[in-house]
């Protein structure tokens, strides 16, 4: 494990060198002044790197000028299709390695990195891989703007122009890169700490914690002391953390269907262009040799996706199952809760109450129900 640990930070220090490369030696000037120029001579403004595979395919308009501004924007395509290589390289030599040797279905586990470990966030490595997904998926936004009209929703990513694309493609790399280093960070910790059945553990940490809490919550010698009101308010806060995790099966069963869907989705499109291939194969050696390599570039990257797909659909069934399992015994300490807290607050009113009736008292001075509480004649009629 220690040489696969070894082998993937490398193989993260490699990417992130080239990263920094890339972004200190492109020059964001040259790319400002042939958008300015295309906007300025032409009336055209790139917003989609679709879009500027457009207008070099075009290449409509004449002149010395133009044809250096076609010549900048030929090399930008090139460039940006650099990038996604280098992507597909980060997917084959980190992200694969990950999934399939570094995955630990570690979700409520808060105690798998030691106490003397720098503090991480988020400290599983089930959370660390949503992210890295997560990150990901921007990364290929960026990459693939305006193919997929989603891009414009990703952060710095700007509506009218495709200036801020490439120093937020560098970014998001990087940024993806760093979540890979927590996850290896994480599972090395985990291997160093005495592991029981965390599946086990995982179930009833909550309720552990929460007996904790209740017995504190319960002890006698809290009565009149003023931190039952943070503990009453400690109890509210779990309260709402047991709420939200009963219903989380629900929202991850959604999550299942959306995700086994699109594994169809996949399966389907790779079905059609494995057919494609087929009938390809049976047409002339001309058409074969213009259609079949981009053919069978698409069907690499289906493929890729499907694979990454099936792995996010295994978190995801997994962490399902587990929700279902918990949910019983999340239900029952809801209820525990819930009649704990009922208690203390009630607890809570009295106590307040005796201390309203002993300022009462302190002055001098009695109510109307207190006095008829302790007047002689309401005790006689009480008696009739």
């Amino acid at each position: 494990m220690e040489r696969l640990y070894a082998s993937l930070r490398e193989e993260l220090r490699a990417f992130e060198e080239q990263v920094h490369k890339c972004r200190v030696n492109f020059d964001l000037q040259t790319l400002q002044r042939a958008l300015t120029l295309l906007l300025e001579s032409h009336g055209t403004e790139l917003d989609s790197w679709k879009h500027v595979e457009e207008v070099v395919q075009a290449n409509a308009l004449s002149g010395e000028q133009w044809q250096q501004l076609w010549g900048y924007l030929k090399w930008l395509l090139s460039y940006v299709n650099y990038l996604r290589a280098m992507k597909d390289a980060f997917d084959d030599h980190v992200v694969f390695p990950l999934c399939d040797n570094l995955y630990v279905n570690d979700e409520g586990d808060s105690s798998s990195v030691p106490d003397q470990e720098v503090a991480i966030s988020p400290a599983n490595i089930t959370t660390t891989a949503r992210q890295l997904f997560h990150h990901r998926r921007s990364w290929a936004l960026l990459l693939n703007a305006g193919r997929t009209g989603q891009a414009q929703h990703i952060r710095g990513a700007s509506h009218s122009s495709i200036l801020h694309q490439i120093p937020n493609i560098f970014e998001e790399s990087l940024v993806t890169a760093n979540v890979a280093h927590q996850w290896i960070l994480l599972h090395e910790a985990q291997g160093k700490t005495p592991q029981a059945s965390q599946r086990a553990r995982r179930i009833f940490q909550t309720a552990t914690t929460l007996r904790q809490e209740l017995w504190e919550a319960s002890d006698p010698s809290l009565k009149g002391d003023p931190d039952a009101e943070k503990q009453m308010k400690a109890m509210r806060e779990q309260m709402m953390f047991l709420m939200w995790r009963s219903g989380r099966a629900d929202t991850l069963e959604c999550q299942v269907k959306d995700v086994r869907q699109k594994v169809r989705n996949l399966r389907q499109e790779i079905d059609e262009v494995q057919q494609l291939m087929r009938k390809e194969g049976q047409g002339t050696n001309e058409t074969q040799t213009s259609t079949s390599p981009e053919n069978q570039r698409r069907l690499e990257k289906l493929n890729r996706q499907l694979n990454l797909k099936q792995f996010q659909q295994g978190i995801l069934n997994s962490d399902w199952q587990l929700e279902l399992e918990v949910r019983p015994c999340l239900l029952r300490q809801i209820d525990t809760v819930q009649e704990r807290s009922s208690e203390l607050e009630s607890r809570l009113s009295s106590s307040k109450e005796s201390l309203d009736e002993s300022l009462g008292t302190s002055v001098g001075a009695l109510s109307d129900s207190e006095w008829e509480n302790n007047s002689v004649f309401s005790h006689s009629l009480s008696t009739h």
